[in-house]
């Protein structure tokens, strides 16, 4: 495919031609594999590249450090997909989110740390789920991001078992807080409800 998008007659020949005329600035592409990514990389001068960057696959699958590293030495606009994705929907389960082929992380607390963990890299922006909810949901949660604490930039070698990206403690501290405090006003509403609910049984007696 990416021998036929650059090749004679390809693709990019049909792009290059708006942008000649003044009617197109820049150009783009989006891939979904390493090697796709790596070859479009190496075969044009493209101006953004659209490529997910997850802390799950980044980590167990060393899926996108390179394509990362590469595109920032090109000094491209960085966008990223699937922050927020936990991984393929289980067999069986039920799709919450028709919008979402993925899992989405879609608590406040695990949807978070998956976007820290993206716009921790050197990006333009990270793209949020289709969903309505979720996408709602990550511009709430981008008004309070705080970049990991990085020792390193993408591309650095490193030796094994170098400590890479330092959490502050007092992130997940105020997470527990949080959730114990909305815990506790939920037992409270809780008790509310069921207090309503006995005095509107004995009105009804």
């Amino acid at each position: 495919d990416v021998k036929t998008i650059l090749g004679p007659g390809g693709a990019m020949e049909a792009l290059e031609a708006p942008r000649k005329a003044g009617k197109v600035r820049f150009l783009g592409f989006s891939a979904h594999s390493v090697e796709a990514a790596t070859a479009l990389l190496d075969g044009y001068a493209f101006d953004t590249i659209l490529f997910p960057v997850n802390y799950a696959t980044w980590h167990a699958g060393g899926f996108g450090p390179q394509v990362l590293a590469k595109a920032k030495d090109k000094g491209m606009g960085i966008l990223c997909l699937k922050a927020m994705a936990r991984g393929p929907w289980p067999e069986g389960a039920a799709k919450r989110y028709a919008k979402c082929w993925y899992e989405p992380l879609d608590t406040p607390e695990t949807a978070a740390m998956g976007l820290r963990f993206t716009l921790s890299h050197p990006v333009t922006a990270a793209i949020p789920p289709g969903d309505e909810t979720l996408f709602a949901m990550s511009l709430k949660l981008a008004a309070g991001f705080e970049p990991l604490e990085a020792t390193g930039e993408t591309g650095d070698l490193v030796q094994a078992g170098t400590l890479l990206v330092q959490i502050d403690k007092r992130t997940p501290r105020n997470m527990l807080a949080q959730s114990e405090s909305a815990l506790e006003a939920a037992i409270a509403r809780r008790a509310i409800a069921r207090t309503q609910e006995d005095r509107a049984k004995r009105l009804l007696e």
